[in-house]
């Protein structure tokens, strides 16, 4: 039987399932249905619903979902029109893809993607569509409002992060700091300074009639969060990319970009970028499947 608690924590866990694929359901009208009706006749129907997914949706799993949609329509465009390199919508799906992106690497690669699959006779500089980047102001006050943060001084860096473009910066490299964001914008909005000492990190001591000063009690000399190691290095790595640091060793170059490869300008390639399956065109009782009247049978991409 059942203990109590267990079933409380099954309980919660099907009303997060269920309360995650409501939100996802009503920032798009009628998504599930719509995504029953995708068939790989019509690459065409993929992109412009994730188009529309993308547009609607700041989830992680909408996010997830408009790329999933949009590399699903370059690889059915190019197999409808038998072309080893891309269809049609190959390039629009390059820049759409691009958009999305929180990768400087990545966007880079795609927009060179992009500009491999022009067709016409005189090549188009796809360099001029690639969106604008943060100025080297914002960048600057970006990285000024981390080191503020870290010292614990909340205030002033979420004056800071009160500009638009600040703002606007730290979440378009959010994924470098993907699991430090949360913390980073609600301690800047809610906490001011350590309530005794503030922030001045000493304190006199409660313990010597001479008035001698000691480490604050409350903060331990040290106002900001608790960081460790890992979050520490996550933090220099986003702040190098912000201020366009030159990595001038192999050891400086992994802390940046994790040692992550070189990718070439294959069309093959972005499919599994991201974490689409040709080969499972169909949507079906929330999983993708590769006949259109299966039941459901587990993706190894699915959410």
């Amino acid at each position: 039987m059942m203990s109590p608690l267990r079933s409380i924590t099954v309980f919660m866990l099907f009303a997060v399932m269920f309360a995650t694929c409501a939100a996802r359901a009503q920032d798009v009208p009628d998504l599930e249905s719509r995504l029953g009706a995708l068939a790989p006749e019509n690459p065409l129907a993929y992109f412009e619903l994730a188009e529309e997914v993308a547009y609607e949706s700041d989830t992680p799993e909408g996010l997830d979902l408009a790329r999933r949609l949009f590399a699903l329509a370059f690889e059915l465009d190019r197999r409808a029109h038998d072309r080893a390199d891309a269809g049609p919508l190959g390039a629009s799906v390059c820049l759409a893809l691009a958009d999305l992106s929180t990768s400087s690497s990545e966007r880079r690669w795609l927009h060179a993607l992009a500009g491999t699959m022009e067709r016409r006779d005189e090549p188009v500089d796809w360099s001029v569509l690639a969106p604008r980047g943060p100025t080297r102001e914002a960048s600057f006050q970006v990285s000024e409002a981390m080191g503020l943060y870290r010292a614990g001084e909340y205030r002033r860096a979420r004056n800071i992060l009160d500009n638009p473009e600040a703002t606007e910066t730290l979440h378009r490299y959010r994924a470098l700091i993907q699991n430090e964001i949360v913390g980073i914008t609600h301690r800047t909005q809610v906490e001011t300074a350590c309530r005794e000492c503030r922030n001045r990190r000493i304190v006199r001591s409660q313990h010597d009639s001479a008035g001698a000063q000691r480490l604050c009690y409350t903060c331990g000399g040290n106002p900001g969060p608790q960081l460790t190691d890992e979050q520490i290095v996550e933090h220099l790595r986003f702040e190098s990319i912000l201020l366009s640091g030159v990595q001038r060793s192999w050891a400086a170059q992994i802390v940046v970009d994790r040692g992550a490869p070189l990718r070439d300008l294959d069309p093959d390639e972005l499919a599994p970028l991201m974490n689409a399956d040709p080969d499972r065109p169909y949507w079906r009782q929330g999983a993708w499947v590769a006949q259109p009247d299966s039941m459901r049978e587990q993706s190894p991409h699915d959410n």
